[in-house]
């Protein structure tokens, strides 16, 4: 703002939906480290390029092919952007895509709690059995 950019909703509104974009994507690119291991990096590449492409960051959503639509409709970087440009431009209340982004934060750590849980209790598992071998 201070470089002459400009925020219809005000500085605190804009650095906490960035926020929230921030949480929401962080979560759900570990999600697919979680489950993927090294593998989910290789994932991670291909839904951001996925993103990138459907959000309407790049191409407005109206010019998009239904196939892409859609798939944004899956992905957070759709609410992003449209959160980001009715908190920049002005529009509609930016309170649906927020409550979005959240869903797919708390979606994604509790994927992700579930996974590391089911993980350790293997882990668990396996231990004791070592440890009564080595003694």
């Amino acid at each position: 703002m201070m470089l002459g950019g400009q925020a219809n909703s005000g500085f605190m509104a804009l650095w906490g939906f960035l926020s929230l974009i921030l949480m929401s994507f962080m979560f759900f690119a570990q999600l697919f480290l979680l489950l993927f291991g090294f593998a989910g990096m290789l994932f991670n590449i291909t839904a951001l390029s996925a993103q990138l492409v459907s959000s309407g960051a790049m191409v407005p959503r109206e010019l998009l092919s239904g196939f892409y639509r859609h798939l944004g409709d899956w992905l957070p970087a759709t609410y992003a952007v449209e959160g980001s440009m009715n908190l920049l431009f002005g529009g509609s209340s930016p309170a649906g895509p927020a409550w979005l982004l959240a869903a797919f934060a708390a979606g994604s750590l509790a994927l992700g709690a579930v996974i590391t849980a089911l993980r350790s209790d293997t882990g668990r598992t396996n231990a004791p059995a070592a440890e009564t071998k080595l003694a």
